[in-house]
């Protein structure tokens, strides 16, 4: 009998072995911890490249809302001086004879840039992608053939009517 304190005591019994056929045969507790590791290995992988394929997308989509944001403001700022300084002309041009006039035709003028613009803007946020749609589609996908992988059969899911368009 071995000396108190090194381990369980055996009571005078030998402990269990599993019976092994070959040199490749393992217990099924050891398989499945094998499984488990090719699948946490597997999961692993595919998160990483599903996280660097998010940041690409939203370093794409910073460098595209900048370049918006700054192509913008100097279209505004270029437009806004052209277009007042030929409002100026215009009434200048027009002071001793129809003065009034030329001051409506300038903003009526201006209304309805304002109004087309403002069209403009409205049906362009309406029909704009999706901010990563990529990463969404392949992360739907994976999740599909997770689905299939464990017999369960994925639907496709329902957009709504004004998406099937697009």
């Amino acid at each position: 009998m071995p000396p108190p304190g090194d381990g369980p005591p055996s009571f005078g019994a030998e402990p269990i072995k599993p019976e092994r056929t070959g040199p490749d045969r393992t217990g099924p507790a050891e398989r499945l911890l094998v499984i488990g590791g090719k699948v946490l290995a597997a999961l692993t992988g595919g998160v990483q490249t599903r996280v660097e394929l998010l940041a690409a997308e939203m370093v794409a989509e910073w460098s595209r809302l900048g370049r918006l944001l700054l192509s913008a403001l100097a279209l505004a700022v270029s437009a806004l001086l052209g277009l007042a300084f030929l409002s100026f002309l215009i009434i200048a041009y027009f002071w001793d004879t129809h003065r009034l006039a030329a001051i409506a035709v300038v903003t009526i003028f201006y209304w309805a840039v304002a109004l087309f613009l403002g069209i403009s803007i409205w049906k362009w946020f309406g029909r704009r992608n999706m901010p990563f749609a990529a990463t969404a589609d392949t992360l739907r996908r994976d999740y599909q053939a997770v689905l299939r992988s464990i017999g369960i059969t994925p639907h496709e899911p329902v957009l709504p009517d004004d998406e099937e368009d697009r």
